[in-house]
């Protein structure tokens, strides 16, 4: 689920950007083409909430690497509040909260967090077949 969030993510920045940004996931040893996205999840948390249901709650940042100035990185941070407070994932609609950005170092650095509610399907056989044997 962790990883679809990230693919919801991205889906929303490309249709939001266009396909003159790259969007990583991982990490870039050379080669880095700006401007660029880099998406990734801080301290996912699963809970039990009920049963087979669980809540998961997942703090993403999205970094905006650019040669562009503190302005540019405020403009990318408007949009990005309008293009990651809901997303797709799984065909689910999902809402960002918690959005909030800063720029350190010529770095937009933008935090949103999504919850989700999962129910775990279990493929186990609760019950064995009752055989019932009437006498008359």
């Amino acid at each position: 689920m962790i990883n679809d969030i990230v693919k919801g993510i991205g889906k929303a920045i490309r249709d939001e950007f266009g396909s003159d940004y790259n969007i990583h996931t991982e990490e870039v040893k050379q080669g880095l083409k700006e401007p660029c996205f880099f998406i990734s999840v801080l301290n996912p948390q699963y809970e039990q909430v009920l049963g087979k249901r669980y809540l998961i709650s997942c703090n993403c940042m999205v970094q905006y690497i650019t040669e562009g100035g503190r302005e540019e990185c405020n403009d990318v941070a408007e949009r990005l509040f309008d293009c990651l407070e809901i997303i797709t994932v799984s065909g689910d609609i999902v809402r960002g909260t918690n959005m909030s950005f800063e720029v350190v170092d010529g770095i937009l650095n933008f935090n949103v967090s999504y919850k989700i509610y999962v129910y775990k399907i279990t493929d186990k056989i609760n019950m064995e077949e009752l055989k019932q044997i009437r006498e008359v």
